[in-house]
């Protein structure tokens, strides 16, 4: 498992969380709109959430990594984090912001240093924003 450095953390972790806030309240705005044919689709938007928060915290655990943190002690913050609701993005933008001291001993440790951010992994990035909302427009769609 390699480290991720802060913009790979922003593009991984910190869009992808703020993407689970954007589609609960768009779970919210179908649950109480009364349109019947969307209403089928909350079950998978809930699954849909569950997969990129665990992705998300997959990628602080990384992000961690890259700090010197180890993941016996990521682990157990992020689920005390995700349980309190708000500590969370504060925890997200600590990570996002704090950077790793260029003499760190994570390099020996937790693996080589964070490789550099190009095109294709941005465009991944915005494929993994993009997709749980084509993908609930589609079974909007079927169902």
């Amino acid at each position: 498992m390699h480290r991720y450095s802060r913009i790979e953390f922003l593009a991984f972790g910190l869009l992808p969380a703020l993407n689970v806030v954007a589609l609960l309240v768009r779970g919210l705005y179908i649950s109480t709109s009364g349109n019947y044919g969307e209403g089928k689709t909350i079950p998978i938007l809930v699954i849909l959430v569950a997969l990129i928060l665990l992705a998300s915290m997959v990628a602080a655990i990384k992000r961690g990594y890259d700090l010197d943190i180890s993941a016996k002690l990521s682990v157990p913050v992020l689920v005390v984090s995700a349980g309190a609701i708000v500590p969370l993005p504060l925890l997200y933008l600590a990570l996002c912001l704090i950077s790793a001291k260029p003499d760190s001993t994570a390099a020996n440790t937790f693996g080589p240093p964070p490789r550099q951010m190009n095109i294709g992994r941005w465009l991944w990035g915005f494929v993994l924003l993009i997709a749980p909302w084509v993908a609930l427009f589609l079974l909007a769609r079927i169902l």
